[in-house]
Formats: C-alpha cells, structure tokens, sequence
C-alpha cells in the first residue's frame, strides 16, 4: 500500500501466487481488499502465474530459512528435511511445492483468472525451459499481459547450486526465445527478461531484440 499511495507515472504491482499462496486464497483476499480497490481500477494491480521456481532453479519449489516457531505452526503444511520440533535451530529451511503446469491446464489458469479478476492484469513467471516459445504463444493466444523469463543467471542465493550450475537456459537463450516470437508477429503482449542484467549495455541489447522492459531480479 505504501508503495501504490506513491506511484507515479510508471510502476504498479505484481502479486505471485505458489501452490502455498493458492490455498490461502491470496489473490481473492487482495481483489477482495476495499483498500486495494481503487488501484486495481487503475490497472496497477497484476496477479501472476508463477510456474516453477527461480531460473537458477526451474521446477522447484520455492526455498526459505523461517523462524522456528513459524515452522512449527507450518509443520503439517510444508515439507522439511528435519523436524522442527526435534532440533535446536532457530531458523529452519522450508521447501514448498512446485506447480504443475501443463498446456492445458495453463490456458485455464488464464482463462479462470481473465473471469476471476477480470481488472487485474495477468503475468505469467516463468524460468528458462526448453519450451518457453510454447508458453508465450499460450499467453498470447490467451490474452494475458505479460510473461516473465528469469534467466538461468536470475536465481537467488536460496538456490541449489547444482541448480544454479546445471540447469535452465541461460539468460541469453531466453532473449533468443523471445526475439523468435517477435519475429512471429507476437507484439501486443510484453515479454520481459531477467538474470544477469547489470549495466546499460545489456538492457539496449537486451530491447533491442525484443524485449519489454528488461528487468534485474535479486529476489523473488
């Protein structure tokens, strides 16, 4: 709220939704939110669809160090290696589901959320697959407003490091899916980049070959 009360002439926000987030209702609190309302109206409220994990770490849940007591209370929901209760710890490391996400049942998510929340925008977040050409044809065809590629360089440091290491595309192969999109004719929809973007060269090459608003991405 702090940030929406101050926005300008760009900016907005972007909520993700995980597996975790889905079954706290998270996006129908927030569309629901009276206090939220107005900024929804305005088109700066965006849900996204988060499809697997960091870049570094494409199809894996998400990866946290909470407090013990938290992961206490969250022991019978979220999966952890060791048992809270049976050690001294004061911060325990919590795993959380990965989504499952076919063609299908991607087109609809969109759909679903295009009738859920008809005024919000629709992000699609995604790491580096092979088949990245397929998930932005979906959102275009599906009318959603933007995809997210986080580069295999985007992952944080809650990363696996043989994740980090070994898995995803690189930033540089996700601009080249992108690039081949624009080329197909798929303009209307925004297709924006992360993962190692760190000085200007790299955002004018970067929108030069088609993307949105290249983007830095430190955490998730």
């Amino acid at each position: 709220m702090a940030y929406l009360t101050n926005v300008d002439k760009y900016g907005g926000v972007i909520i993700q939704q995980n597996v975790e987030d889905a079954y706290d209702e998270l996006w129908n609190k927030v569309y629901s939110d009276k206090d939220v309302e107005p900024y929804i109206e305005e088109g700066l409220v965006g849900f996204e669809i988060k499809m697997g994990g960091q870049g570094a770490k494409p199809g894996l849940g998400g990866v946290i160090k909470i407090p013990k007591e938290e992961a206490i209370r969250l022991k019978a929901k979220y999966h952890f290696e060791i048992d809270p209760e049976k050690v001294k710890d004061k911060f325990i490391t919590r795993y959380s589901v990965p989504g499952t996400y076919t063609e299908d049942i991607l087109r609809g998510m969109i759909r679903f959320m295009k009738t859920a929340y008809p005024r919000a925008r629709i992000w699609i977040k995604l790491g580096p697959y092979r088949d990245v050409d397929r998930v932005i044809s979906i959102a275009y065809e599906e009318g959603a407003h933007a995809v997210v590629i986080d580069g295999k360089e985007g992952g944080t440091g809650m990363a696996p490091s043989v994740a980090m290491k070994d898995l995803g595309y690189p930033t540089i192969a996700a601009l080249k899916k992108i690039h081949d999109a624009r080329k197909l004719g798929i303009t209307d929809t925004s297709l924006l980049l992360a993962g190692r973007l760190y000085n200007g060269s790299h955002v004018v090459k970067a929108m030069a070959l088609g993307a949105s608003v290249p983007i830095w991405l430190g955490h998730s």
